[in-house]
């Protein structure tokens, strides 16, 4: 029987840490906002007032004849008052000519004829004397202007919206854990060789 050789046999695993890294993923959602435009147009206004004139006949027709109440009225009277004091006069006259006691022959006939040959005033000016008055009324424009506006509104807002999806992340986790395994194992000398011979003695 051959004799048996010991051997020692170790059998060492050393421990493995696993890092697993997730990187953040980040999106960013801009809203767009709304604008609004509003404007006023210029407008223009024009205001005008026509010319006007006016014709003034009242002082022509009253020459003419065609005269108001209160011109008639003062025609009258004025003519009135001439006439009476014409008679007056007249009457007048006529007592000093009929009181002339050197006059010879028929007195009354003689003052009648006196009267009929006396001069009378013709006119033969039959155009007024009055012109017609003419009254304008020079009329106006007037331009007003209103300006443009124009006015821009925003609507909504514009904040920005961020989503992280994946968060950052690490994990570490151990992959193998540790371990040593001794175990004693007999060879035979004739199999072992020349330096575990030596190593046994």
């Amino acid at each position: 029987m051959m004799p048996k050789i010991s051997r020692l046999i170790i059998d060492q695993q050393f421990a493995a840490v696993g890092i697993k890294i997730t990187h953040a993923r980040m999106q960013i959602t801009m809203p767009r906002r709304r604008m609004k435009i509003n404007q006023e147009m210029p407008r223009m206004t024009i205001k005008t007032t026509r010319p006007t004139f006016d014709i003034d006949l009242s002082g022509v027709n009253a020459d003419n004849g065609m005269m108001s109440p209160n011109q008639l009225l003062k025609q009258r009277r004025s003519r009135s008052e001439a006439a009476a004091m014409e008679y007056i006069g007249d009457v007048v006259a006529q007592g000093d000519f009929l009181s002339k006691v050197e006059q010879q022959g028929n007195r009354v006939a003689g003052y009648m004829r006196q009267k009929t040959l006396a001069a009378s005033d013709i006119s033969l000016n039959v155009s007024p004397s009055s012109l017609p008055e003419v009254k304008w009324n020079k009329g106006s424009i007037d331009i007003s202007w209103s300006n443009h506006k124009f006015n821009i509104e925003w609507a909504g807002e514009c904040t920005p919206e961020v989503i992280i999806d994946p968060k950052s992340s690490v994990e570490i986790f151990l992959r193998n854990r540790p371990s040593i395994s001794i175990t004693v194992e007999e060879w035979d000398t004739a199999d072992s060789a020349g330096r575990l011979i030596d190593a046994k003695l």
